[in-house]
């Protein structure tokens, strides 16, 4: 009796014991992709490093870190239909973060999208300013300018010096 109560123990233990390796095993692998893709990238293997983050987001679908470098991965490469696709797919997950947005008015500008870039700079300003984040918004603000034509703008500075009563015209 006593010899089966010590097996037993001894098979919990074992059991408990290969529980926790999973997951550390599990663990220690997401870093490793994430890692390895940032290696791979600094030695110029995007298309490698893709893969990598790709696996490190099957892994964990909400890990926004490894969307956003997958992303700036894609613009590095000139591959902006994807980089909007997955900035999309963060901001999905993270509602909440300016960073993806602005990403994502980057990837849409690049990919022609002009309008949907400047409804996302909007979203990243509004985010930005509810977190008091004043270097996110003047990032912004200063992408989101560059999405104004030219005439449009010199028209809302001609406005704004006009109802500040300063016109000089």
């Amino acid at each position: 009796m006593k010899k089966l109560a010590l097996v037993l123990v001894v098979l919990v233990m074992v059991g408990c014991d290969n529980k926790t390796t999973s997951l550390r095993k599990e663990a220690v692998s997401k870093v490793n992709y994430l890692g390895q893709g940032i290696e791979l990238l600094k030695q110029g293997k995007g298309a490698d490093a893709i893969e990598s983050f790709d696996n490190a987001i099957r892994q964990d679908p909400t890990d926004v870190q490894a969307y956003l470098v997958l992303g700036q991965t894609y613009m590095m490469i000139k591959q902006y239909p994807q980089a909007v696709s997955t900035y999309t797919a963060a901001a999905r997950i993270a509602p909440d973060q300016g960073e993806v947005f602005y990403h994502l008015a980057l990837s849409e500008a690049m990919s022609g999208d002009i309008q949907k870039a400047f409804e996302s700079t909007q979203k990243s300003i509004a985010i930005f300013q509810q977190q008091n984040n004043d270097e996110g918004v003047k990032k912004s603000v200063a992408l989101l300018e560059q999405f104004m034509p030219k005439s449009n703008e010199a028209k809302m500075n001609q406005s704004a010096v006009s109802v500040s009563g300063q016109s000089k015209l």
